[in-house]
């Protein structure tokens, strides 16, 4: 493998040349890392994440101010017709019956299955999902085409991959000609290989006087992190604590990413080393800043 660091604006740009097996033959690519810069509109987004190794993207969320969508209709529960209004874009056609959209204001979001076309800027769907009164009978711009596949995936063909859909983890799926499926139709699809990000610490150590060769035991860890969601903490890789982050996000809507401190209780095992092993397994973003356990010692 080579590698080869350049420059790139404000980011220091990472390429490989790379050898991977694909359909049991050997092959090379030039790939590039991606930004860990994972920002939208400055503020870090789990939408952005890419976390997957040699992955693809789909990216169907509208990027254009000026190009809303508005749904409206006589109620908005799921499974209601209503009406979708297209401003500053012609995006119907025939061809348009059966493609999904999303709505999304804030975390408040709804999708929709278009029934049938009337124009270029008008088309009648059944909402999906019931529709909160944040995105009702009001243009919105940030609206994306949903799908439910990946394409283009030849380079992975007959691998599993780990597979993130509009900020939130889904089942892995197999590559079967170039195309990966996910249970329900999303704006943004990334998909690519798997990796595990084990970080552990060393023994722990305090003192004078030492505590080598005196059994310890920590029942708990406070992790500072920045931007971080999906970590698990425990003693050992066999004795780990999915840390629980979800609080008052709206229904639909991922679980945000974390600054600050998280506190998870952990196998309170005594051993002789009393470290402490935080595990990433989930195609998303973690940062971890500072590590503090509370530690017993025993004789």
């Amino acid at each position: 493998m080579s590698v080869c660091a350049v420059q790139e604006k404000n980011e220091t740009a990472l390429y490989l040349s790379v050898r991977r097996v694909v359909a049991g033959e050997s092959v090379r690519y030039v790939e590039r890392m991606v930004s860990r810069q994972f920002l939208s509109g400055g503020i870090a987004d789990v939408h952005a994440a890419w976390c997957v190794d040699s992955g693809r993207r789909y990216d169907g969320w509208n990027v254009d101010p000026g190009r809303t969508m508005a749904i409206s209709g006589v109620a908005y529960a799921a499974g209601n017709a209503v009406t979708l209004s297209a401003s500053g874009h012609t995006p119907f056609s025939a061809a348009s019956v059966g493609q999904k959209l999303i709505l999304r204001e804030g975390q408040n979001q709804a999708t929709v299955t278009v029934t049938s076309f009337l124009d270029s800027t008008h088309a009648t769907a059944t909402l999906d999902t019931a529709a909160p009164a944040a995105v009702q009978a009001v243009g919105l711009s940030n609206w994306a085409m949903a799908r439910a596949t990946l394409s283009g995936l030849w380079h992975l063909e007959g691998r599993q991959l780990s597979i993130l859909a509009d900020g939130s983890a889904q089942p892995p799926a197999t590559v079967v000609n170039g195309t990966v499926t996910i249970p329900r139709a999303s704006g943004r699809i990334l998909a690519g290989l798997a990796y595990t990000c084990d970080l552990e610490t060393l023994d722990i150590e305090q003192g004078p006087p030492t505590l080598q060769g005196r059994a310890r035991r920590v029942q708990e860890v406070v992790l500072r992190v920045k931007a971080t969601r999906g970590l698990a903490v425990g003693p050992d890789a066999g004795h780990l604590t999915e840390i629980k982050e979800r609080t008052s996000e709206s229904y639909g809507a991922p679980t945000l990413l974390t600054t600050g401190d998280e506190r998870v209780l952990i196998d309170p095992s005594w051993n002789s080393t009393g470290r402490i092993l935080v595990r990433q397994a989930w195609p998303l973003p973690a940062t971890i800043v500072a590590a503090v356990p509370r530690l017993e010692v025993g004789e």
